[in-house]
């Protein structure tokens, strides 16, 4: 049995892309920034929908195939609990579960034991701070004193 472990991040700072990744076992196996900054929900969908691709294709192989998220409402979606926000997303979801004939489980976890999660938390973070750090540059403190030096002569 494989354990797969998906996550998508959408930020609510608009500065920097959404993302998702894909861990078999506790091993980065596929990671992607977007070029775009596209709602959770659907960052959600394309990390399955990848991730169900990779298992069409047979690069991800095994009679049983366990996949974590933790994402609830997408597994509802799926399940036909909820009604689908994106329909053009859950379409392509649910088309691909009909195509993959091994068993197969969508698992809802907490963030908390989520390892694609936590990797994306990280990701992104450095990804934030490297943004931000080249929008708004630390002041050089030698100019910052030549400025005050010139205030206090006047």
């Amino acid at each position: 049995m494989i354990k797969i472990y998906i996550d998508g991040s959408s930020p609510k700072e608009k500065i920097y892309p959404s993302a998702y990744c894909i861990f078999k076992e506790k091993k980065l196996i596929y990671s992607k920034v977007l070029e775009e900054n596209l709602p959770a929900q659907d960052v959600e969908y394309l990390a399955l929908i990848e991730t169900l691709n990779l298992i069409k294709e047979e690069i991800i192989t095994d009679d049983k195939i366990e996949i974590y998220t933790d994402c609830g409402w997408m597994v509802q979606e799926l399940n036909f609990v909820r009604e689908p926000k994106n329909i053009k997303l859950f379409n392509k979801a649910r088309e691909l579960l009909n195509l993959i004939k091994i068993d197969l489980k969508l698992i809802v976890i907490s963030r908390t034991k989520n390892i694609a999660g936590k990797y994306l938390e990280k990701r992104l973070y450095t990804l934030r701070d490297d943004i931000k750090s080249t929008m708004n540059p630390k002041p050089n403190p030698r100019l910052k004193w030549e400025r005050k030096r010139k205030k206090y002569r006047k």
